[in-house]
């Protein structure tokens, strides 16, 4: 394992020396680190090219929640993480409220 991750190190390097133009040096970027950008932009390049089955969103929750609304436009299930802050986990207080599909959900 340890060999495969010098190799890759090794093989990245190299790429980011023979570099001669910024693009070049972006393509190179991406190819070892990804895609930069806002989350929703660059899921919905992937929606668009297709071939995508499910999105599984962990994050913030306005995140969530634009990822959500994107990938409902595509047809494409997404399952979030709502991880809210519960004060007695019973649902009584209503600070782990959410309201999914026009229904009041509780996250606790």
């Amino acid at each position: 394992m340890l060999e495969k991750l010098e190799t890759m190190r090794t093989e990245g390097l190299q790429e980011i020396a023979s570099a001669t133009t910024l693009a070049q040096l972006q393509e190179v970027r991406q190819k070892w680190m990804g895609k930069k950008g806002q989350l929703t932009e660059v899921l919905k390049e992937q929606l668009e090219a297709g071939g995508v089955d499910q999105v599984v969103a962990i994050g913030p929750v306005p995140m969530m929640k634009f990822v959500s609304l994107l990938t409902k436009d595509y047809g494409v299930p997404t399952m979030v993480s709502l991880n809210p802050i519960m004060i007695d986990g019973t649902g009584m207080c209503g600070g782990c409220r959410v309201t999914v599909g026009g229904e009041t959900k509780f996250g606790c």
